[in-house]
């Protein structure tokens, strides 16, 4: 079921059947202007909000494949714009044509319209699960991207076989890595996800950075469990973290708290860096 609903920014229809954990109940969002595109948002557009673009799963697409798991990391306060339209399918795509890219663009050319006031454009994070993180990769060479999130993937000895990927081909690894990025493996089992730990070893020196595994649940995760599952947990700090710079959420991975949700390999570096208020 979906309410209507008039929104400083957009007039949108927004899920009541879930509404993400986090401080601002939020939802799938139509607007016109981003028709191959996804987006989650809090229902309060008072909120001023930073951008998360997100690569789906074997760079589907379909926006609407991860609603849960992205349904709670907007309700943290995080605008996000999915690749791919909620009616979208079709694999590799998303990557050939640089959604995401796509996105911040679109956005660009509304910085000064009043109806997308609330979306702050200098905090802006690019995410992917799998070939979506591929996609992230890519991302990272934008100088608009500030953050990076790395789910179950990395540039690293990336299998890019039958993919059309753009750049000539090209997806960096962790050595171009210049902002703070975090990744989030699946352990051994997970071979995408170790090219993750590998571009973790490559960063540049001095960048913050975070690895983990969630080893019980492989390359899959638990995007598709109520408010996403663990990987649910652990995004929403991740964002939280980056972000605002939440005190609990800096400790859930200075801390190491998130071995007891089972994450195993932990490392961390400069973390200390990114500021906590």
């Amino acid at each position: 079921m979906y309410i209507p609903f008039i929104a400083t920014a957009l007039v949108a229809a927004i899920s009541v059947s879930a509404q993400g954990k986090g401080k601002y109940p939020a939802g799938i969002v139509a607007d016109p202007n981003f028709p191959k595109h996804t987006v989650y948002a809090p229902k309060d557009t008072s909120v001023k909000t930073p951008i998360l673009v997100w690569g789906e799963s074997g760079c589907i697409n379909n926006g609407g494949v991860m609603s849960a798991f992205l349904t709670q990391i907007a309700s943290q306060g995080v605008t996000v714009f999915a690749n791919g339209p909620r009616s979208g399918g079709g694999g590799g795509q998303t990557l050939k044509n640089n959604l995401m890219k796509e996105a911040l663009d679109i956005l660009d050319t509304k910085a000064s319209d009043p109806k997308y006031a609330h979306l702050d454009l200098t905090r802006v994070a690019a995410g992917g699960q799998s070939c979506g993180g591929l996609e992230a990769a890519v991302m990272a060479l934008d100088k608009r991207v500030k953050f990076i999130g790395m789910f179950n993937q990395g540039g690293t000895d990336a299998n890019k076989k039958g993919l059309p990927v753009p750049n000539n081909g090209n997806v960096p690894d962790g050595s171009k890595f210049n902002v703070p990025t975090f990744f989030f493996a699946g352990g051994p089992s997970d071979n995408p996800g170790q090219n993750g730990a590998k571009d973790y070893e490559k960063m540049p020196a001095g960048v913050p950075a975070w690895l983990g595994n969630y080893a019980s649940r492989g390359h899959g995760g638990t995007y598709s469990e109520a408010n996403g599952g663990t990987y649910g947990v652990v995004g929403a700090n991740w964002v939280k973290f980056v972000f605002f710079g939440d005190k609990e959420a800096a400790e859930f991975f200075k801390a190491g708290k998130a071995a007891g949700l089972g994450w195993s390999g932990i490392k961390s570096k400069n973390l200390d860096k990114l500021p906590v208020s």
